[in-house]
């Protein structure tokens, strides 16, 4: 039996996959990203009368804080790439996307918090 209603989500699920990949990709690169960033603080902090070592203990308590975020990029592309699995397995794309939807709301908000303690410790490191 024809059903327009599947054929026309499996024609739009190709591109949803791609997408879903691609942003999987992206994440991935801001996660490694930060751990770089993670490292270039730490040794930062080690080198004597740079402002680094000035704010060791502010920088240090917050790397504990960028590890978080590391993962949660990393949960985020884990995220992505299952549902981009879980399209390629048939499941309905209306479904997939809106599970999807709420992550990245979740996602959003954390990346915000973060966004503004990070900025708030460069504005010291600045001064």
């Amino acid at each position: 039996m024809f059903d327009k209603d599947n054929v026309t989500e499996n024609y739009g699920s190709g591109k949803s996959i791609q997408e879903l990949m691609n942003a999987a990709e992206i994440v991935s690169a801001c996660g490694k990203d930060v751990q770089r960033a993670v490292g270039t603080i730490i040794q930062s902090c080690l080198i004597v009368n740079n402002k680094g070592a000035t704010y060791k203990d502010v920088l240090l308590a917050k790397v504990d804080d960028l590890k978080k975020l590391a993962e949660l990029y990393r949960s985020a592309s884990g995220r992505f790439k299952s549902a981009a699995q879980e399209l390629k397995a048939g499941k309905p794309e209306d479904k997939v996307l809106n599970d999807v939807q709420a992550y990245n709301v979740f996602f959003r908000d954390q990346l915000k918090s973060e966004q503004s303690e990070l900025e708030h410790i460069l504005s010291m490191l600045r001064v």
